[in-house]
């Protein structure tokens, strides 16, 4: 099976990303912990491809890294755990039919979160990021034209048929992990969804293209006075870079995916919840540990 289709997300900017992706990336408890506790050594794994950075470079990136990664375990992570029991505590006392909008309003704090992690980054991106010279900016944007045509040929390749069956093995995989097991009833659901996404991979790579464009227009202006300004805006609103059709099938396709998870939860019986329930506190305990051992 093939791995989830990821948004466009240049690589540069793993200081502020990877932190939060390692909470979703791993499936067990030691591998979590192991992960987290490795994270300087991941972001270079994943950054090397794109920016060879020089030795003055690379001593800027690690002081600023360690920076917020202190701030994350320390302020960030209890956060996290709260969340995420208070979470459980309502999947498995379910008493009331989940709607899209109950599924949005649960999700607001991991935006949140989203947003306080780019927030504290962005001045660690602007110090490394400002100090690229022409051919480490040539070679990222090499790099990330390069991303965006194996993404083109593993994620948008085939026929509307085939993307639709790709999205609802990975997202049964997903239901299945969480809930413990997928009925039958709610299989139907994933694949009544997956068929009835907007599938349009012309608009997919022409945003691609365009958020690439824009990602070197900042960079050759990197040393501006409003760089720290324009970056901000890069990251915050992806939006910005999709025509009016595309963003139009990115808003039909989030209420369209909430709709069939509010569906399928509301199918889920007690054990499928529990399961559910489970899965969220092992993350919640893990978070504490980690935000535990920063006083160690």
């Amino acid at each position: 099976m093939r791995a989830r289709p990821t948004r466009f997300r240049p690589r540069f900017l793993l200081l502020p990303c990877l932190l939060a992706a390692i909470c979703v990336s791993t499936g067990c408890s030691f591998a979590f912990r192991y992960a987290y506790n490795h994270a300087d050594w991941l972001v270079y794994r994943k950054l090397d491809p794109f920016l060879d950075l020089n030795d003055a470079q690379r001593a800027v990136f690690d002081a600023r890294f360690a920076e917020l990664w202190q701030w994350h375990r320390r302020s960030e992570l209890p956060r996290y755990a709260d969340t995420l029991h208070a979470l459980a505590d309502r999947i498995e006392t379910l008493n009331a039919p989940v709607t899209p909008a109950t599924l949005d309003a649960r999700a607001e704090p991991f935006t949140e979160f989203a947003r306080r992690i780019k927030t504290r980054a962005l001045p660690h991106a602007v110090d490394v990021l400002s100090s690229l010279s022409d051919a480490q900016v040539d070679g990222l944007i090499a790099q990330v034209e390069e991303k965006d045509e194996e993404f083109k040929d593993e994620f948008l390749a085939g026929d509307a048929e085939d993307r639709a069956d790709h999205y609802a093995d990975w997202t049964e995989d997903k239901l299945d992990d969480w809930l413990g097991h997928v009925t039958d009833p709610q299989q139907a659901l994933v694949r009544q969804w997956a068929a009835g996404r907007r599938d349009h991979p012309d608009r997919v790579m022409q945003a691609r293209a365009a958020r690439r464009a824009a990602l070197r227009s900042l960079l050759d202006d990197r040393r501006d006075a409003d760089f720290a300004r324009r970056l901000a805006a890069f990251i915050e609103d992806p939006s910005r870079y999709r025509s009016t059709t595309r963003q139009a099938d990115a808003a039909f396709n989030r209420q369209h995916f909430l709709q069939m998870l509010a569906r399928v939860i509301n199918l889920a019986d007690a054990e499928q919840r529990a399961h559910a329930a489970d899965r969220l506190r092992d993350y919640a305990d893990d978070f504490a540990q980690l935000a535990r051992e920063s006083d160690a």
